[in-house]
């Protein structure tokens, strides 16, 4: 009972007091621990019992292994526990000869929270009967370990009734994969195309068990459309829900914000605000986002008043989005008085201050920043590097750049991406370096790397190699610009159209 409540110093001292001690006694306090975040608790618990000579039952190796999952949520020690859950589960074996479907089901998650799909897979194929539980956690583990589309398959070979929980693994499975997703634009919209048709094959199925009706799975698949891009479907599913919460409402204005719908954002802000449903920081953060995007300085300070209002501007999630907003709206010094008021300056923080002083071309305060960054500790990554590169770039510092890209994989353990060559072909285009531009286009193709050298030609007239790279494009693009700069390049030098 304490322990349930708990008040575990309760339980603890009561069982301290026994004097014949058996497995049911250990076992609920285990599991109270569990329950009430103590894991590490719990382990010593069971180790105490195997001291002293107390045989566990399954109920107590339920207990382990739900402390074991419990502690595998922190990556640094997900290897120690794993080998705890094969040492419950050959203990198990030994002890029952077969596994009851609890427990079997129990080390299918255990297994799959732990990192070890291929053992979750193998205990669920020994298992002689199967529930729900049990394709969901395996569902849950692929989705866990990035392996999504095997979890949609299990979808299709489930011969068990479905039920909402289940439904759930293949919508978080169908996100998984629209986040990884680049988008597609369809008539001017960013649409993640893959992700869609499973969702919308997962939603069929849904309804034709029922399930669709239920809140909770609705709101799921609302956030699920919304990251897919196809807000009109997620907007009509929101539409029949009687009365949706704060995380509903905040999936859906996240979701216009990120497809450049800011308008529509921001009055979906306004109309649950009139609806009587409060804001939380994700809402705010959605709403900032749609007001940087538009560049809506008015409408953001607004809102960041009204986060002042609720005691919200020391949370970390809203105070660096207040920094990222005015950043991106170009009000450094507003961003810069913001920045210095956080309690924890992060990678994210410094980024978003970087990221800023480039865009503004302070050259200055963007390696300011880079250095005090470094002072505190704080590791850079991909995006630092973008920040850094760009500002380089725009300055003309060539030898800067040249070193700085040199130390990314070597100094900092951050491997290149086609972004940072991008950076460094516009650094080597503007200095005039045309081979160095293309050899960096080259070894990094994208986008902006073929256009940095085709910028190049046109500074240089260069028509042959502003051919070669204006065809690369070609294949990547359909972009209005790449026609402008071969234009240019064809209008400076008549003689050799």
């Amino acid at each position: 009972m304490y322990a349930k409540c708990g008040s575990l110093a309760d339980a603890r001292s009561i069982f301290a007091a026994l004097e014949d001690r058996r497995v049911v006694s250990w076992t609920v306090l285990m599991l109270g621990y569990c329950e009430h975040g103590e894991a590490d608790a719990a382990l010593d618990l069971f180790r105490e019992m195997q001291a002293q000579g107390c045989k566990p039952n399954s109920r107590t190796l339920l207990a382990v292994l739900k402390a074991c999952t419990k502690l595998a949520e922190k990556e640094a020690v997900k290897a120690v526990c794993l080998e705890r859950v094969m040492t419950v589960h050959s203990r198990a074996l030994d002890g029952f000869g077969e596994l009851d479907l609890q427990l079997a089901n129990a080390l299918v998650d255990s297994y799959a929270r732990c990192g070890s799909i291929w053992d979750s897979q193998r205990v669920f194929d020994g298992m002689k009967t199967r529930s729900v539980v049990s394709w969901t956690s395996l569902m849950l583990g692929y989705v866990e370990n990035g392996q999504e589309n095997l979890a949609l398959e299990l979808l299709s070979l489930t011969q068990e009734k479905m039920d909402a929980q289940m439904l759930v693994a293949a919508v978080k499975a169908c996100t998984t994969l629209a986040t990884k997703e680049l988008h597609t634009k369809i008539d001017g919209k960013p649409i993640k195309v893959a992700a869609l048709e499973k969702a919308m094959a997962v939603h069929s199925r849904a309804a034709n068990l029922g399930h669709d009706s239920s809140t909770f799975l609705a709101s799921a698949f609302v956030d699920l459309y919304a990251k897919c891009g196809s807000l009109a479907d997620a907007k009509r599913l929101f539409d029949r829900i009687p009365r949706p919460g704060v995380v509903l409402w905040t999936a859906l204005i996240l979701g216009y914000a990120e497809t450049q719908e800011e308008e529509q954002a921001l009055d979906l802000f306004s109309s649950m605000t009139r609806r009587g449903c409060r804001p939380n920081c994700q809402t705010y953060v959605a709403a900032l986002k749609a007001c940087a995007a538009a560049g809506l300085i008015k409408v953001g300070r607004e809102i960041h008043a009204e986060v002042c209002r609720h005691g919200l501007e020391d949370e970390a999630v809203t105070a660096n989005c207040l920094v990222d907003f005015y950043a991106k709206c170009g009000r450094m010094a507003t961003s810069q008085q913001l920045f210095d008021l956080l309690r924890e300056r992060g990678l994210i923080s410094w980024n978003t201050l970087i990221t800023g002083y480039s865009h503004q071309g302070n050259t200055g305060l963007v390696f300011d920043s880079w250095g005090r960054m470094q002072d505190e500790g704080v590791q850079p990554d991909v995006v630092t590097f973008v920040g850094v590169l760009s500002a380089c770039s725009h300055a003309g510092l060539v030898h800067r750049g040249r070193q700085l890209f040199a130390a990314m994989a070597s100094k900092f353990g951050v491997a290149p991406g086609i972004e940072h060559y991008g950076c460094m072909a516009d650094l080597f285009g503007r200095a005039d370096e045309l081979n160095e531009a293309i050899a960096m286009a080259e070894t990094g193709p994208s986008t902006a790397a073929w256009l940095a050298v085709l910028a190049a030609c046109c500074k240089l007239k260069n028509v042959e190699v502003g051919k070669a790279a204006f065809k690369s494009l070609q294949e990547a693009t359909d972009s209005a610009a790449t026609y402008d700069l071969m234009a240019n390049i064809y209008a400076q030098t008549p003689s050799r159209q």
